[in-house]
C-alpha cells in the first residue's frame, strides 16, 4: 500500500508483525514507514526502517522482551504518538530505539534523530528506579572492589550487572578520576565490583575543627531497561550523534531510559534530551534518565516553560550537562540530578554555545527555573549563570530578555565538588523586577533597569539555600546582587566564597551571608579565604562560623577584592557588617579578618574597607579600619593597632560608615576632619589616603572613603559639575538602633548628611558595564554644586553644624595642631643603621613582612630592600620593595619621604554649566500662594507665607537672643520657642521642608516684608497672640467669630505593643506618618483616625513604638474653641526617621504628704548598663549622690539602677517648663543639672517613683522646676549661666565667631585645644591659669569637652563661624576690644543687604576705607562669580600673571569696568579673578577667599575687555 493509502484507512489498531506480514510496501521493504493518522500500531516485533514518521499511534509491546525499533530517524508527526510504556504499566523489558547513520534528513530536525513536533507526544516509560544514585557511607580505597553505600542498593532498584559511576573525590591538581564499574553482587548497603578502584574516594562524614560535614562520592546507576543508542564508530572524529528532539504543542515524557552516543556537536540544536520552543509544557518530563557519552548538551530546556528534569544522569557530557539555552525559560526545575565529567579536560571542549572554558556541568541563561537538590562533580565549572556574557539572551530571544536580571526560581540543596575552577557561579545576576509576558520575553524593556522611573531600586531578593561546595578551586561569582546565601558551606576550596562586586538589598534586609559555614582541613586541598566585594554598601555576615586554618592565605574574610577594576565593585570603601560571627575555631595563628587581597600592593581595598558590628564578631570594636589610615588612631575614644588576627586594622569604639561622591571626575578631592588629621603618606598603598586625599574611581564613576558618625569634616577640591554625596546606610543605622549622620563642609556650605537621605538614582554599581547608570540628581540630594553643597531633603542653607573634632580651624585654613611629617629617625624595630641620615636600616620583626610594608608603618616609603650577610649591613642579596625572604627576621630596608602629587590650582568660583538659579546651593521653595494655607501645630494656628521674609526695617524686628534661635532646631521646635515667647508674633525660616533655624520676629507688619525666594515666614494667629501691629492677613474678628481651625495630628510614641514592623498612615489633613504595627504581625498598623497604608514586614527603628491619632477633619468640628480657653499645648513633632527622647514631668509625693514635680524621661536606649537594663519606656529618674564627685560619669555597678543613655542624634523633646540644664557626656550619658541620670528597677511604670531616699538616703528624685517656660534644647547644650571667674575677670560671649593662628589670634601651646574640658566654665577657668590668654573657642551652644585657648586677640580679624563660639576674656580695669554684643549674633540674619554696594550684614562688611581714587574696600570670606553677584572680565578670569594682591589691584584699575578682584585669603596670589557688574549682596560667603572692591573713582581705564 502507499503512504497516502495508509493514511486513509479508517481507524484501526493492528500489530507490527501483522502490518509486516502482509505489507509490500515501503514499510515490508525497510523503506521509509509511516503509520497511519487512524491507526494503532502495537510494536510486538522489532522493526528494522530506513525511517519511521508516526501520524497515528505506535505503541511497545510491554510484554514482549529485547524488542528493537532501528531507524536513520523517528519522527512523531502532528496527532501522532510514540508510547513504550506509561507510568503506570511502563516498560520493565529491555526495548531499544536503534538510530543509524542515514542520509535522510528532515527540514527541521535534520538527521538521526527521535522526535516530535506540533500535537505530537512521546512517552518513554522505563523499569523505574526509586534512586538513580546514592552516596558512599565509608571511604573507599584505591584497589577496593566493594562500596558501602548510604542506601540499600536493592530497595533502590538496582541489579548485578548494572554499570555505576563513582565520582571523583580527589582534587583535581591531583588528577583524580570518576569511573565506572559493573556490579557482580549486591549485599545490604553495598556492592561487589566487577573492577577494583583507580583511587581513593571518600565516603560518610569528615571532621574540621570539632564539625562533620558529609563529604562523599556519588554512586550512580548508569543502566536502564530501556536504551536509545545508535551508530558510532566515527563519534569521536565527527562529534555526532543520535539526538532527540521535541517541539510543538505536544509533549515529550521519558522517564527510567538510557540515552547514549547522543548530541551533534558541530550543530545548534542537536542534544542528547531536549525540550525545543514548546512555551508552557508542564507534561514535559525528563526523570530518572541516564545520559551517557554525549558529544554535545545531556539536557536542554530552550523556549518552554514548566518542564521537569529530575534524578536524571550525565555522565561525560561534552560542554555542558544542563541547558537553558535562551534566557525566557520560566519555571522548569530541575532536581536531584547529578551530572559527572570524570576528568573535566574530556568535557571542556569547544562547542556551539561557546569556547571550551564557555560551558559546565549546568549552563544557564535565565534563571527564573529552579535548581533544587542537584549534585554536580568534575567539570570545569559546575553550574554557571552568565549574567554579562550572555546579558541580551540567545537565539530567538537576542534583544527580547535580560537574563542578567531576571528573578531566580527556588535555589536549595545543591551539591557541587571537585571542579577545576568554579563550584556555583552565578555570575552577574541582579534580579529585578522584570516585567514579562507569559513566554518569557519583555514587555517594557525599562524594567530591566536599576532604578524605577521614580528612582527606586528596582531589585527583588532571591536565595541560595543550603548550598554545598567542597574541592572546588572557586566558589561564588564576580558580581551579584539581591542575593542571599542562607545555610551555604563552603568546606576545603581554593577559595572559601569568591565575590567582587555586590551591592544593599532591595527589600533592606541586611545579610548577604547567613547561617553559614565556611571550613578548611589545613591537610587537604584549598584555603580558607572568603575573598569578599566592594563598593559603597553594606555587606553583612550573621550567624556564621569560619573552621580550621587560615594557614598559607591572608585572611578567612578579606574584604575589598580587586575593588576599584574593571569587573569589582568599587570605590572601596565597603562597609562589614558581621554579627554572631564565629571564628573561635580558627586555629592558633590563623587570621580572621583583612583588608584587601594579595594581588596587588597598591590596590586601595587595603586602606578603605571597613568592618562593623555591635556584638564580639570583631572582638568586642565596633568598627575595624585599616592600618594604613593612621589618622583614625588618634579619634577619641583611641582606636587601637590590633594584631594580625584582625588585619593588623585599628580597631575603635567609635562607629566608622562609608562617605561617597559620585559624579564627573573632578581630579584629587581633600577631605579635613576627623581621622584625617595627619601627614600625607603617598606610600602605596596609602597614596595620600590617611589625609583625606580621595581619588577619583574611573571605573565606577566616584569617590569614596570611611567617615566617623557623629564626625565634621570639610571637603575641598575642583568640582567638575553637579556631585551627590551620600553617607552611610539606613540598613546599618537601623540594625545598630539609632540615626547616622556626619557632617560635610563644601564651600560656604554645611550640611548633615544622614543615613535616611533620599538615595534615588543612585547605585553601588557605579559606571559598569552592562549594569551602568548615569547620574541623575534631585533636589533632595546633598549636591555640590558650583562649589558649594546643597543640603538634601530640605535641609537650609544655613545649617549650623559643629566643626572638626581636632581643630575649629576651618577648610582653607592651616589647622592649630601642627601636623608632623613622619622622618627616618622614627623608624621602629632597628637593629642596625646602616647610613648617616638613618634611612637605611637592619629591620627586625621582618617574618613574612616586606620592606614596603615596614617603611610604610612609620608613614614613609621604601626605595629599597636587601638580604644581608651576619646581622649587619653587608647586602647578601638584592631584593624588591614587595619581597619577602624566607626563614628571616630582619632585612635591610631604605625608605624615603613619600612625595605628594601636584595640588589642583583652586578657583574662586565652584565651576557650574547653568545660569539657572536652580543650580544654586539653597532650595528654590514653592512659588508664593495667594492664600497661604492655615496650619495647627505647635503653639496654635500657623499661616505659612511662602517665599517671605521679615527682618529688621522690612516688616519686623528680631528678639534679643532668639534671631536667629543659638542652635539647631525643627520646625516644630521654633514654632514651640515662639508659642513659649509672649512677645514672638511669627517665625522667618529657610525655605525647604525640614529647616533646622529660624529667627524670632516681633513687632509685625506683614506688608512691609519682602519677597525673598529663600526664606518662608510662618505667623501665629491672632487668637494666640496680641500682634504691636495689624497686618492685612491678620484676622480682625473676636476668637469666638473665626473659622474653626484644623486641630493638630497627635504623633507620638507609644512603645509597649506598638511594633518596629509597620508602614504609612494618612489623616484626613493628608499629612503622612511611619507607624508600627499593633504588634500583631503586621495585622494592623497604629493608624487612629487615619487612613493605614500596606504593612511593611521590615523592621524600622524609627516607627518602633510610634502611633499617630489623628484630628477630626473641619467638617466635623461642631465649635471654634472658647475665647478665653487656653489653646493646647501640643508637643513638637520630630521626623519619623529620628528617635525621639522626651524629658518630662511628673507630681508625686513625698513621705509627709507633699506634692512634688519630678523628672521623667522617656526613648532612652534600651541596653544592658553597668547599673542594670534599661528600658526606653517611660521611668522617673535619679540621681546617685556620690557621682557628686566625679560630676559627669556614672560610679554606679549593679543591676537595680540602670543607667539612661541618649539614642544618637536623637529629637530631644523638654516639656513646657522643664528649666533644668540637660546634656549628655561624650559617651551618651544623659546628665541632668550636671548629674547622670539612673532609672530605677523596682519601678513597674511611668506612674511609679518609689527609689527616692533608697540605699541608706544615696538616691533622690531629680526636682523638676516650676512650669513657666518652654525650652527645647538639643543635646549638648551650654550652660547659660556662668560663675564669676577668679581673677575677677568678665566674659563677653561672641556667637558664631571663630579666631585662629592668621585669622585673629593665636594658640597658646599645650591648649590648642585642650581636651580635658568638662564644662564651659572649666574652660574659662584654665584661661584664667595663663595671664596671656584672651579667650576661648568652643563648638557653638555645646557642651564643650575641647576647648581652644587663644592669646593675641584681635577680634575684628576673627572670621564669622556658625559652628563656633568665641568667649572674650576682659580682665579686671581693662576695657572689651570690640562693640560687638555678647548676645547678638554676628552671622547673616536671612535680611539681604538692602543695597547692592554696601555689603552683606555680618562678615561681609568691607572695612571702613576712604572711598576716592585708588580706594579699596576688603570683604573677608566672600567669593563673587558669575550667577552670584558678578561676571568674569575677559582674558583675567583669571589673571595669572600677578605678583602681589597690589598688581591684581593695579591690573583691574586699568579696566573702566573692573569692579573687583577675587584672591585666596591672606594670601598674595600667584593668580587673581577680576570681576565686573559688581552686585555685593548676592555674593557668597566663601571663608578660603577674599573680594576687594574698588571704589567709584577709582583708577583710569585704557581697556574694556568684555564680561564673561
Amino acid at each position: 500500500l502507499s503512504e497516502v493509502q495508509l493514511r486513509g484507512n479508517r481507524s484501526r489498531t493492528i500489530a507490527w508483525s501483522s502490518v509486516v506480514s502482509t505489507l509490500t510496501g515501503s514499510c515490508a521493504t525497510r523503506g521509509h514507514c509511516v503509520v497511519p493518522e487512524s491507526e494503532v500500531w502495537i510494536l510486538d516485533s522489532s522493526m528494522q526502517v530506513e525511517t519511521l514518521t508516526i501520524w497515528g499511534t505506535l505503541k511497545w509491546d510491554i510484554t514482549k522482551d529485547d524488542l528493537k525499533l532501528q531507524a536513520g530517524y523517528v519522527l512523531v508527526e502532528d496527532g501522532g504518538h510514540l508510547e513504550i510504556g506509561t507510568s503506570s504499566a511502563p516498560m520493565d523489558l529491555r526495548a531499544t530505539i536503534y538510530i543509524t547513520k542515514s542520509a535522510h534528513n528532515h527540514l527541521e530536525f535534520g538527521d538521526r534523530f527521535l522526535g516530535g513536533h506540533g500535537s505530537g507526544r512521546i512517552d518513554i516509560h522505563g523499569r523505574k528506579l526509586e534512586q538513580t544514585w546514592t552516596l558512599l557511607s565509608e571511604n573507599a580505597p584505591a584497589g577496593t572492589k566493594v562500596l558501602h553505600l548510604k542506601h540499600d542498593p536493592t530497595t533502590m532498584g538496582w541489579r548485578v550487572g548494572d554499570h555505576v559511576g563513582v565520582a571523583t573525590t580527589t582534587p583535581h591538581t591531583k588528577n583524580g578520576r570518576s569511573t565506572v564499574h559493573t556490579i557482580t553482587s549486591m549485599g545490604q548497603h553495598s556492592l561487589s565490583l566487577a573492577e577494583p578502584l583507580e583511587f581513593e574516594h571518600w565516603g560518610g562524614h569528615r571532621e574540621v575543627a570539632g564539625r562533620r560535614f558529609e563529604l562523599a562520592a556519588e554512586v550512580v546507576n548508569m543502566e536502564r531497561n530501556v536504551r536509545i543508542t545508535g551508530d558510532h564508530d566515527d563519534i569521536e572524529a565527527t562529534g555526532e550523534g543520535l539526538h532527540t528532539i521535541m517541539t510543538g504543542s505536544g509533549y515529550m515524557d521519558m522517564r527510567y531510559a538510557r540515552v547514549e552516543h547522543c548530541g551533534q556537536r558541530p550543530l545548534m540544536g542537536r542534544y542528547c534530551l531536549h525540550f525545543h520552543v514548546m512555551r508552557r509544557c508542564p507534561a514535559c518530563v525528563f526523570k530518572g534518565n541516564a545520559v551517557v557519552g554525549s558529544q554535545h548538551v545531556g539536557i536542554t530546556v530552550h523556549g518552554t516553560h514548566g518542564t521537569t528534569v529530575d534524578q536524571n544522569i550525565i555522565w561525560d557530557a561534552k560542554a555542558v550537562g544542563l541547558y537553558v539555552e535562551d534566557g525566557n525559560e520560566m519555571d522548569n526545575t530541575f532536581s536531584s540530578n547529578v551530572v559527572i565529567c570524570s576528568w573535566w579536560q574530556k568535557c571542556s571542549v569547544n562547542w556551539v554555545g561557546g569556547v571550551a572554558s564557555q560551558g559546565g556541568g549546568a549552563f544557564w541563561i535565565g534563571m527564573t527555573n529552579h535548581m533544587i537538590g542537584n549534585h554536580i562533580v568534575g567539570h570545569e565549572i559546575a553550574w554557571w549563570t552568565p549574567g554579562a556574557f550572555r546579558g541580551i539572551g540567545h537565539g530567538k530571544a537576542v534583544g527580547r530578555v535580560c537574563p542578567q536580571f531576571t528573578p531566580f526560581g527556588e535555589i536549595r540543596d545543591n551539591v557541587f565538588h571537585d571542579s577545576a575552577r568554579f563550584g556555583i557561579y552565578l555570575d552577574n545576576q541582579f534580579p529585578r523586577n522584570v516585567r514579562r509576558d507569559d513566554d518569557g520575553f519583555l514587555v517594557d524593556q525599562s524594567s530591566c533597569s536599576t532604578h524605577t522611573p521614580e528612582g527606586l531600586d528596582n531589585g527583588v531578593v532571591n536565595e541560595v539555600r543550603n548550598q554545598l561546595d567542597w574541592h572546588n578551586t572557586y566558589v561564588g561569582q564576580y558580581a551579584l546582587g539581591d542575593v542571599q546565601y542562607i545555610n551555604y558551606t563552603s568546606v576545603n576550596n581554593g577559595h572559601a566564597l569568591y565575590w567582587k562586586q555586590s551591592k544593599n538589598f532591595a527589600d533592606g534586609r541586611l545579610w548577604h551571608v547567613v547561617d553559614s559555614t565556611f571550613a578548611q582541613d589545613p591537610d587537604d586541598f584549598g584555603c580558607l579565604q572568603f575573598l569578599g566585594p566592594a563598593g559603597p554598601f553594606t555587606f553583612g555576615v550573621s550567624n556564621s562560623a569560619f573552621l580550621g586554618s587560615t594557614r598559607g592565605c591572608y585572611g578567612a574574610l578579606q574584604a575589598g577584592q580587586h575593588c576599584g577594576k574593571g569587573g569589582a565593585g568599587g570605590p572601596c570603601n565597603v562597609q562589614y557588617l558581621l554579627d554572631r560571627v564565629d571564628f573561635s575555631g580558627l586555629a592558633p595563628g590563623s587570621i580572621n579578618i583583612a583588608m584587601g587581597v594579595y594581588t596587588q600592593s597598591a590596590d586601595q581595598g587595603y586602606v578603605l574597607p571597613m568592618f562593623a558590628a555591635k556584638d564580639n564578631s570583631l572582638g568586642g570594636y565596633r568598627s575595624i579600619v585599616s592600618r594604613h589610615l593612621n589618622g583614625f588612631g588618634s579619634v577619641p575614644p583611641d582606636c587601637q593597632l590590633l594584631g594580625p588576627e584582625w588585619g593588623d586594622g585599628l580597631g575603635c569604639g567609635v562607629l566608622v560608615r562609608r562617605l561617597n561622591i559620585w559624579g564627573s571626575d573632578s581630579g584629587r578631592l581633600k577631605l579635613n576632619g576627623t581621622g584625617y588629621n595627619v601627614g600625607p603618606n603617598w606610600a602605596a598603598p596609602t597614596s595620600g589616603r590617611n589625609a583625606g586625599e580621595m581619588k577619583f574611581d574611573s571605573q565606577h564613576g566616584g569617590y569614596g572613603t570611611p567617615a566617623l558618625v557623629g564626625g565634621s569634616y570639610s571637603l575641598t577640591g575642583n568640582f567638575n559639575g553637579d556631585l551627590v554625596v551620600e553617607f552611610g546606610d539606613a540598613v546599618l543605622a537601623d540594625f545598630f538602633g539609632a540615626s547616622e549622620s556626619t557632617r560635610v563642609q563644601v564651600g560656604s556650605q554645611t550640611c548633615e548628611l544622614r543615613d535616611s537621605d533620599d538615595r534615588r538614582f543612585l547605585t553601588p554599581m557605579g559606571y559598569v558595564h552592562a549594569i551602568g547608570w548615569h547620574l541623575q540628581t534631585v533636589a533632595t540630594h546633598n549636591i555640590i554644586r558650583s562649589g558649594t553643597l546643597t543640603c538634601g531633603g530640605g535641609q537650609p542653607d544655613g545649617l549650623t553644624t559643629p566643626s572638626p573634632s581636632f581643630s575649629p580651624t576651618p577648610s582653607g585654613a592651616s589647622p592649630s595642631p601642627e601636623v608632623r611629617l613622619p622622618f627616618c629617625r622614627d623608624l621602629p624595630d632597628v637593629k642596625r643603621s646602616c647610613s648617616s641620615d638613618g634611612c637605611k636600616v637592619l629591620a627586625d620583626g621582618m617574618t613574612n613582612r616586606a620592606c614596603w610594608e615596614y617603611c610604610e608603618s612609620a608613614g614613609l616609603m621604601c626605595s629599597g630592600a636587601w638580604e644581608e650577610v651576619d646581622d649587619d649591613c653587608e647586602v647578601k642579596e638584592t631584593l624588591t620593595c614587595n619581597s619577602m625572604w624566607q626563614g628571616t627576621s630582619d632585612l635591610i630596608c631604605e625608605c624615603i619621604q613619600a612625595h605628594a602629587p601636584p595640588e589642583p590650582a583652586p578657583a574662586p568660583a565652584p565651576e557650574s554649566d547653568s545660569e539657572d538659579p536652580s543650580a544654586a546651593p539653597s532650595p528654590i521653595p514653592a512659588v508664593p500662594v495667594p492664600s497661604p494655607p492655615a496650619d495647627t501645630g505647635v503653639g496654635g494656628a500657623w499661616v505659612q507665607h511662602v517665599a517671605t521674609n521679615c527682618y529688621s526695617g522690612h516688616g519686623a524686628n528680631g528678639i534679643a537672643g532668639k534671631d536667629p534661635i543659638p542652635s539647631s532646631r525643627s520646625l516644630a521646635a521654633c514654632k514651640a520657642e515662639c508659642a513659649a515667647e509672649p512677645s514672638c508674633e511669627a517665625i522667618t525660616v529657610p525655605a525647604g521642608p525640614a529647616p533646622t533655624t529660624c529667627w524670632l520676629r516681633t513687632d509685625l507688619v506683614l506688608a512691609s516684608c519682602l519677597a525673598f525666594d529663600t526664606y518662608d515666614t510662618w505667623v501665629r494667629s491672632a487668637g494666640d497672640v496680641a500682634p504691636a501691629s495689624t497686618t492685612p492677613q491678620m484676622s480682625t474678628t473676636s476668637p469666638a467669630q473665626t473659622e474653626p481651625q484644623q486641630p493638630a495630628n497627635i504623633y507620638e510614641h507609644i512603645g509597649g505593643h506598638i511594633g518596629s514592623w509597620g508602614g504609612w498612615c494618612t489623616c484626613p489633613d493628608g499629612q503622612r506618618y511611619n507607624v508600627g504595627d499593633n504588634d500583631d504581625g503586621c495585622g494592623s498598623l497604629a493608624c487612629v483616625g487615619g487612613i493605614a497604608g500596606p504593612c511593611e514586614r521590615v523592621v524600622d527603628s524609627s516607627r518602633e513604638g510610634m502611633q499617630v491619632t489623628c484630628a477630626a477633619p473641619l467638617e466635623d468640628i461642631d465649635a471654634p474653641p472658647d475665647a478665653d480657653e487656653e489653646p493646647a499645648t501640643v508637643a513638637p513633632t520630630q521626623s519619623p526617621d529620628v528617635p525621639l527622647f522626651r524629658v518630662s514631668s511628673f507630681r508625686t509625693q513625698h513621705a509627709d504628704g507633699s506634692e512634688v514635680s519630678i523628672l521623667q524621661v522617656e526613648g532612652a536606649v534600651a541596653r544592658e548598663t553597668q547599673g542594670g537594663l534599661a528600658t526606653p519606656e517611660r521611668r522617673s529618674v535619679y540621681f546617685f549622690e556620690p557621682d557628686g564627685e566625679e560630676v559627669g560619669n556614672a560610679t554606679y555597678s549593679g543591676s537595680q539602677w540602670p543607667i539612661v543613655y541618649v539614642p544618637e542624634g536623637a529629637f530631644i523633646d523638654l516639656a513646657t517648663g522643664i528649666l533644668v540644664d540637660v546634656r549628655q557626656n561624650p559617651q551618651g550619658v544623659l546628665l541632668l543639672a550636671g548629674r547622670p541620670a539612673y532609672q530605677f528597677a523596682g519601678d513597674a511604670d511611668g506612674n511609679a517613683a518609689g527609689g527616692h531616699l533608697l540605699g541608706g538616703g544615696s538616691w533622690s528624685w531629680f526636682d523638676a522646676s516650676p512650669p513657666t517656660s518652654t525650652t527645647l534644647q538639643t543635646l549638648p547644650a551650654t550652660t547659660s549661666e556662668v560663675p564669676d571667674p577668679a581673677d575677677a575677670s568678665s566674659w563677653v560671649h561672641h556667637r558664631g565667631l571663630n579666631c585662629w593662628k592668621g585669622r585673629g589670634a593665636e594658640g597658646i601651646q599645650d591648649r590648642d585645644p585642650w581636651q580635658k574640658a568638662v564644662s564651659l566654665e572649666d574652660c574659662k577657668a584654665e584661661c584664667e591659669r595663663y595671664a596671656d590668654c584672651d579667650g576661648v573657642v568652643v563648638w557653638a551652644d555645646q557642651f564643650p569637652h575641647t576647648c581652644w585657648l587663644r592669646t593675641q586677640l584681635k577680634l575684628d580679624e576673627c572670621v564669622d563661624y556658625p559652628e563656633y563660639d568665641f568667649f572674650e576674656r576682659v580682665q579686671a580695669g581693662a576695657e572689651q576690644q570690640t562693640t560687638r554684643a555678647p548676645t547678638a549674633s554676628p552671622t547673616p540674619a536671612p535680611a539681604p543687604s538692602s543695597s547692592g554696594d554696601g555689603g552683606v550684614d555680618g562678615s561681609t562688611d568691607p572695612d571702613p576705607a576712604a572711598v576716592g581714587p585708588g580706594a579699596w574696600a576688603q570683604h573677608r570670606g566672600l567669593n563673587c562669580w558669575p550667577g552670584r553677584g558678578a561676571e568674569g572680565i575677559e582674558g583675567r578670569d583669571p589673571w595669572q600673571g600677578a605678583g602681589s594682591l597690589d598688581e591684581c589691584k593695579a591690573e583691574c584699575e586699568r579696566f573702566d569696568i573692573c569692579d573687583a578682584v577675587v584672591m585666596l585669603a591672606d594670601q598674595d596670589p600667584p593668580l587673581c579673578w577680576l570681576r565686573t557688574e559688581l552686585k555685593l549682596h548676592e555674593c557668597a560667603d566663601y571663608p578660603d577667599y577674599d573680594v576687594f572692591e574698588r571704589s567709584a573713582g577709582g583708577g583710569a581705564a585704557s581697556e574694556q575687555p568684555a564680561a564673561t
